[in-house]
């Protein structure tokens, strides 16, 4: 009965030695005087040499992604570059409608589902997917425009720097005079006479934005 014990605790320190077996190319079992029976990786002279096999490798599937999700990885895109070629920064605009033509650059192109959002002075006053457009009625002073492209939830893929300009127009008293033949001389797009209210677009009107 106490030979069976033993043996019962070697096989179990066998099972226990087994993942090992990767590491240590060969198992050494030794009995003693008493019968005891023991195992090592190193070897003695009493050893005896015992091959056990190599525990079974479990390689893990490839995990396919769903079509759908496989196919949005591939197309998703990472715009590099979105920049406000025209206006210039800092340029000066002599324009009495109050017209502005902006083009931008982006790389790589729009994709479908997104569309360019351009902002004037922090308000948005664009939303589309042409490059080339055009903002009519923007009034006399400095003005900052900045260009976005957002995604179908309206999130900001990229934003442009900021680009500075100065719109100069014509007041009504010059536009009267020049009309009337009182000034034949080349009108100055600078500050009005004094007490000249600005010309400015109607009340409840803004900037109107229109492709080229």
């Amino acid at each position: 009965m106490k030979k069976i014990i033993l043996l019962m605790k070697s096989l179990t320190l066998l099972l226990i030695m087994t993942p090992l077996v990767s590491v240590a190319a060969t198992v050494y079992k030794v009995v003693d005087e008493d019968g005891n029976i023991s195992f090592s990786d190193k070897p003695s002279p009493q050893a005896k040499i015992i091959e056990v096999k190599k525990a079974p490798v479990i390689s893990m599937p490839d995990v396919e992604l769903p079509e759908g999700q496989a196919a949005e990885e591939e197309t998703e895109i990472t715009y590099q570059t979105l920049l406000i070629n025209k206006p210039d920064n800092d340029q000066t605009i002599r324009d009495n409608t109050g017209s502005l033509d902006i083009v931008l650059a982006l790389e790589p192109a729009l994709k479908q589902q997104h569309k360019i959002r351009l902002s004037l002075d922090g308000k948005q006053v664009a939303t589309v997917d042409l490059l080339n457009l055009k903002l009519n009625n923007i009034d006399r002073g400095t003005h900052e425009i900045v260009a976005e492209v957002i995604d179908e939830e309206s999130q900001v893929v990229i934003s442009s720097e900021a680009v500075t300009f100065h719109m100069h127009r014509f007041s009504q008293l010059f536009n009267q005079q020049n009309n009337g033949g009182q000034n034949n001389g080349a009108v100055s797009p600078t500050n009005p006479p004094r007490g000249t209210p600005p010309a400015g677009p109607a009340p409840g009107s803004g900037p109107a934005a229109s492709s080229l």
